[in-house]
């Protein structure tokens, strides 16, 4: 086993220190920059193996007064991403996250790979942002190749489309495509939004 990958999406520099489960061996520690990630091989990382990954911010001198803790088993992808911001941080999976700007709900479906698997799927309200973290064998990661598509009615806003496993026909539908992490920040972001009288995908901030 290599070792775990670490995200820092917050405004702050974060402390990360891996431990053996009981938290009784220290396997890595150091700073990961806001916007920034870090990589860590030093420690003796071995498969089947249970470890904790912390992240920290001192009192002094910080917005954030913050010490939260997620644990990686076999099973788990090495990949992981500090959210959040004053009012409180958190590890996630690597997410997509999208941000619907029409004036319409919209349903999203999500594709990996080149042989295009089927990952997430769902609606997304006119206005709203949801984040998407099932991704292919159960999570997305930065070496994913992404494939978002948007469908939508639009005319009148459809009928609570909740339950439905996928969206009713004759809709507009527009499609892109990216490497997931482009900035290598754990979350590939992308906006559905009216420019110059069409409609487009933007990566948002450049991500």
């Amino acid at each position: 086993m290599s070792g775990f990958r670490t995200f820092n999406h917050t405004s702050q520099p974060m402390w990360v220190t891996i431990y053996t489960l009981d938290r009784g061996f220290k396997e890595d520690w150091g700073n990961v920059d806001a916007g920034t990630f870090r990589d860590w091989n030093s420690g003796t990382y071995l498969h089947g193996s249970y470890y904790q990954i912390r992240g920290q911010w001192p009192t002094t001198d910080s917005k954030f007064d913050t010490d939260t803790t997620t644990t990686l088993g076999p099973s788990d992808p090495y990949e992981r991403v500090l959210l959040g911001g004053d009012s409180g941080v958190y590890w996630s999976k690597p997410l997509v996250r999208t941000d619907n700007f029409l004036d319409v709900p919209v349903w999203i479906t999500i594709y990996t790979g080149s042989g295009q698997t089927k990952t997430d799927y769902g609606d997304v309200e006119k206005g709203s942002t949801r984040d998407w973290s099932s991704g292919v064998q159960g999570e997305y990661s930065s070496h994913s190749i992404l494939t978002v598509l948007a469908e939508w009615t639009p005319i009148a806003a459809p009928l609570d489309r909740t339950l439905q496993a996928a969206p009713p026909a004759k809709q507009e539908s527009l499609k892109t495509s990216r490497m997931f992490g482009l900035k290598a920040n754990g979350v590939a972001h992308l906006r559905l939004e009216m420019k110059d009288g069409q409609v487009t995908w933007t990566n948002v901030d450049g991500e």
